[in-house]
């Protein structure tokens, strides 16, 4: 079994490192979700063509302020992370601490927040304390991972002139993806500046992507960070995200990564395949492959 321990901050935007422990406990609302994990229309404003988007609150449809992935993976244990997401939705820049405990690994960072933006936290893991503090309001709560590529698991936590409110909510089955397999095959040194392919099929009734990602070395860690089907199961989305650096050295150049993914889905296989790359935040459309009979 192959184990990878991964903390990685994905993103351009500019935060100062500290520590942000000790917070104390707060309730979870887990049920009045319309303000916090719902657009304010009452339409979700996720995009219809990405399984991946769908859902999402009106406020989050734009690129997060900044990105952290945290926590343990492995290529026979993938699961779907969990996803936060910190919300500053005062009319001020605010600093914002969060602290983020998934197994062995954590995230203490200070980030100056604009108003009306939000940061993205992607935890892997069975589960994850997750606590944020800003000025002088705390709050923390456990993020339950467990489980496969079926559950989705959503919490926000909004900061505004009041305090910091936190909702939660975890649905399984609204996606027919059953099962995810995630192997690295190869690197080396990239021939081109970027180095973005993939190619689809279908084996034994499984998708099977195979793909080449550009890396900043050889040597950083590439996982996805998104497997999902509209509910239909008509069109799979899979996205694969560049990580940190696995090596203390490393050559130093461009690297491309080989990968493969072989998912399956309760109904079989989907009409299409839609893959992204996401490159320190940019996502990249890879291909749209059509595989239905």
């Amino acid at each position: 079994m192959k184990r990878r321990d991964v903390l990685v901050r994905v993103g351009a935007a500019g935060a100062a490192v500290a520590a942000a422990g000790g917070l104390g406990a707060a309730a979870v609302d887990r049920t009045a979700l319309d303000g916090a994990l719902s657009s304010d229309d009452g339409d979700d404003a996720g995009d219809e063509e990405s399984p991946c988007r769908a859902g999402r609150p009106d406020w989050a449809s734009d690129e997060p302020f900044d990105r952290f992935l945290v926590g343990t993976t492995g290529d026979d244990e993938a699961a779907r992370p969990s996803e936060v997401w910190v919300r500053n939705a005062t009319d001020e820049t605010v600093a914002v601490a969060v602290d983020v405990a998934s197994g062995p690994e954590t995230l203490d960072e200070t980030v100056d927040l604009p108003a009306g933006a939000y940061l993205e936290v992607l935890a892997f893991g069975d589960d994850a304390d997750v606590a944020v503090e800003s000025d002088g309001s705390r709050t923390r709560t456990r993020v339950d991972g467990s489980g496969g590529w079926d559950r989705l698991s959503r919490t926000a936590v909004t900061v505004d002139e009041d305090g910091i409110e936190t909702a939660s909510r975890t649905v399984r089955g609204e996606t027919p993806v059953e099962d995810v397999a995630f192997d690295r095959l190869d690197e080396a040194c990239a021939s081109d500046e970027a180095v973005e392919r993939a190619d689809v099929a279908v084996e034994d009734g499984s998708v099977v992507v195979e793909g080449t990602i550009g890396t900043p070395t050889p040597c950083h860690v590439v996982l996805p960070t998104c497997v999902a089907a509209d509910p239909d199961g008509e069109v799979l989305e899979v996205v694969v995200a560049v990580g940190e650096s696995a090596a203390e050295a490393c050559v130093e150049c461009l690297g491309e990564v080989d990968y493969e993914a072989r998912v399956d889905l309760a109904d079989g296989p989907p009409g299409r395949v839609d893959v992204r790359h996401d490159r320190d935040g940019d996502l990249v459309d890879v291909g749209s492959f059509d595989v239905g009979e």
